[in-house]
């Protein structure tokens, strides 16, 4: 069987038809574009990028799409529910791998979204493999379709996480290029009708330009500066070298000149010689006696008595001390 599926906004409502080779019920198919969608990047963790043409998914940064159900076409709602895909555009690779989609739990805006104000999600509901860029995978999300038809208010969109170190990024509802956006397609069951005839097959169209090249992502903040390490314990003390070679004596210095003699200072005068003492005075002489006759020799007559000693002069007065003489200068210390 072979489907043409044709993306349209959310009033348009076509019917795919389709040519069977045997007996098959054909369907009907609509498309619901997104009306919200942008990413987080804990790189940026305050940075919205609801406005970005792409969604980034992978190295922690994750993708958030919401679709607007309150305005279905008519009777879809009511109609056979055959399977509901989400389709994504996967624009480029850089690290081949799968997404995981889930549903996101609590509110959020495609304008205030960022990395630090992340809603809750629940649990997978599917996944599909990316592994080149430019082309289309899908996930099917019926399940969850038919939860929000049934609660409305619960629809907060889905969560596409990136598994196993997958890095890819996939078409937004903003991108100008390949204007891939993400959408719903609801693949309705409908009664068997008339197998149409088979249409000429229509001539190959022109192969179309290659798109420009997308915006490079912003580059990841730089990280927190890791904690200071341990001090590692102190190192033994290394052995002590050997005493080196002593080495040769210098030359002796030259000996300086010797410093000129001081002059001599003036001889002081002599002082004056003192006074001589008065001489004593001397004893009176005994009278001589008379010669007596040549006989017996007389007795020696007793010696006088010493005559006193004369009072010794005074002394004469000490001579002033002569100037003493000026130092001479010092000589100048040698080398």
């Amino acid at each position: 069987m072979f489907r043409f599926c044709t993306r349209l906004r959310i009033s348009s409502f076509i019917i795919i038809l389709a040519v069977a080779l045997s007996a098959v019920t054909p369907v009907l198919a609509d498309q619901i574009p997104a009306s919200a969608d942008t990413h987080s990047n804990p790189g940026f963790p305050a940075v919205n990028f609801g406005s970005s043409p792409f969604l980034q998914v992978g190295g922690g940064a994750r993708a958030f799409v919401r679709f607007d159900l309150s305005s279905l076409p008519p009777g879809v709602a009511s109609a056979p529910l055959s399977r509901v895909n989400l389709v994504l555009w996967v624009n480029r690779v850089t690290t081949p791998g799968s997404l995981q989609v889930s549903t996101a739990s609590s509110d959020w805006d495609e304008t205030l979204l960022s990395a630090a104000t992340l809603p809750s999600s629940g649990g997978s509901i599917g996944a599909a493999v990316a592994s080149a860029g430019s082309r289309f995978i899908t996930v099917d999300v019926t399940s969850a379709f038919q939860a929000w038809l049934a609660n409305p208010v619960a629809n907060f969109g889905f969560v596409v996480d990136s598994v196993g170190g997958a890095s890819v990024y996939l078409d937004s509802k903003e991108s100008v290029t390949t204007s891939h956006a993400p959408v719903l397609e609801l693949v309705l069951g409908g009664p068997s009708g008339a197998t149409g005839a088979t249409g000429a097959t229509g001539a190959t169209g022109p192969q179309g330009a290659t798109g420009a090249t997308g915006i490079a992502g912003a580059t990841g903040a730089t990280g927190a500066t890791g904690a200071t390490g341990a001090v590692g314990t102190t190192g033994a003390t290394g052995a002590t070298g050997a005493t080196g070679d002593t080495g040769p004596t210098g030359a002796q210095g030259i000996t300086g000149a010797t410093g000129a003699t001081g002059a001599q200072g003036i001889a002081g005068s002599t002082g004056a010689t003192g006074a001589a003492g008065a001489t004593g005075i001397a004893g009176t002489t005994g009278a001589t006696g008379a010669t007596g006759a040549q006989g017996v020799t007389g007795a020696t007559g007793d010696t006088g008595p010493t005559g006193a000693q004369g009072i010794a002069g005074a002394t004469g007065a000490t001579g002033a001390q002569g100037i003493a003489g000026s130092t001479g200068a010092t000589g100048a210390v040698g080398a």
